[in-house]
């Protein structure tokens, strides 16, 4: 006999919303990045921002349900992060 397919929960949708909606900012931006004709570059870099509100949001729903708890970094992350930042800005 076949199993009974296990329902998705709220979790994994939200999971999988923010996700598609991750791709769809990087894909997006580089369409954006590509649009030679100033009207189309603005139509797609308004719908970008769209898509990162749309993002935002999930995010936020994730967090008032407790499926993402997202940890503050610590003094040595931030350092670290800052130092690469500045590698790159030297080497331009």
């Amino acid at each position: 006999m076949p199993q009974a397919a296990q329902p998705i929960s709220d979790r994994e949708i939200l999971a999988d919303i923010l996700l598609s909606q991750k791709q769809m900012t990087d894909l997006y931006n580089l369409s954006a990045g590509k649009c030679s004709a100033g009207t189309l570059q603005s139509d797609m870099l308004d719908i970008l921002r769209e898509e990162h509100n749309i993002r935002a949001k999930v995010y936020e729903e994730m967090e008032k349900r407790g499926f993402v708890n997202p940890a503050p970094a610590g003094q040595a992350e931030i350092d670290a992060v800052r130092a690469g930042f500045s590698d790159t800005e030297s080497n331009f």
